[in-house]
């Protein structure tokens, strides 16, 4: 019976995950925090610190903070096998981790950041924190694009102004309301602002409002991340340029068909190399809404169908 401690489970996640525990016949039990930032990771060391190993015989867990959370997913290791979904504790003895590449997700928000202004601009990041591996990637990857072209920019002799230039990185520690105060601010601060990229999911729709309260707010692009229905609204309308989608749906399936292998003893069919299990992003832009709804929701009637009769 494998439970399921995300930090980030939404729908798609929980509908994977729920898919192929009714496949395999398992018992999945879903913990989510109910406290953001701090709050949450708490929720998630008291959990950690009470497994009981004779309940449950494996553990998918989204850590929060990985440095601060590595020993006690040690000890549950010792207990069952536990697996990291979507944030990577890499120090730990968790046997894989499966999820994007977050080097990969920022890299491809920064491409879409070049389609939106072509000619360049000032960029501001809207981030939870550093402390987890998801967000440190994704932030490495943006870097890096937005670097180079703006070198090669440099290089070319580009006119003044083609360069990316990312203003500042605001953070909010998962609280809601300083995120909409952090794009005020950055608003405040650049009045030549020109695009906001987010890394977590809350933040698209916290733009769209936030922006809505502040002066030429419409002329500033969004690149949004996740797959909120607010944010793919938003794509519709217009008013965010795209939002990078991982696969929340696949991560739940493989986390749990994954803790199943390792029960059965099928050690051949399991990940090297560290156990990373990749799951490749993409971006959504309102030309590719339509095809990207109509999979969400053929994915959420097959597992309501597989959830009405369990194997």
């Amino acid at each position: 019976r494998p439970r399921d401690w995300s930090s980030d489970v939404c729908s798609s996640d929980l509908a994977g995950a729920e898919a192929a525990a009714a496949d395999a016949g398992a018992k999945l039990e879903v913990l989510k925090p109910t406290g953001e930032g701090a709050e949450g990771l708490e929720e998630q060391l008291k959990w950690l610190t009470g497994v009981d190993a004779d309940e449950f015989d494996g553990l998918a867990i989204g850590p929060i903070d990985p440095s601060r959370q590595t020993t006690l997913i040690n000890a549950a290791a010792e207990k069952f096998p536990v697996v990291t979904v979507d944030s990577d504790a890499p120090a730990s003895r968790r046997m894989f981790y499966i999820g994007s590449s977050n080097i990969e997700a920022g890299m491809i928000a920064a491409q879409m950041v070049q389609e939106a202004l072509p000619e360049g601009g000032k960029i501001a990041v809207l981030m939870a924190s550093e402390a987890k591996t998801n967000a440190a990637e994704r932030k490495q990857g943006l870097e890096d694009v937005l670097a180079r072209r703006s070198e090669a920019d440099d290089e070319e002799e580009a006119e003044e102004g083609s360069a990316y230039e990312i203003v500042g990185y605001y953070l909010d520690q998962g609280n809601f309301d300083k995120c909409r105060s952090n794009v005020i601010e950055a608003c405040n601060e650049h009045s030549d602002l020109d695009a906001i990229v987010c890394t977590f999911g809350y933040h698209g729709p916290i733009a769209l409002d936030a922006l809505g309260e502040v002066e030429n707010g419409d002329d500033i692009k969004i690149i949004a991340f996740d797959e909120e229905q607010r944010t793919l609204d938003g794509v519709e309308d217009g008013r965010i340029y795209a939002t990078i989608v991982q696969d929340p749906f696949l991560f739940g399936v493989e986390a749990v068909m994954m803790l199943e292998k390792v029960r059965q003893g099928k050690f051949l069919s399991l990940p090297v190399s560290n156990g990373a299990v990749g799951i490749h992003c993409k971006a959504i832009t309102k030309e590719t809404l339509s095809e990207f709804r109509e999979q969400l929701e053929s994915r959420t009637k097959s597992s309501e169908g597989a959830g009405a009769e369990p194997g």
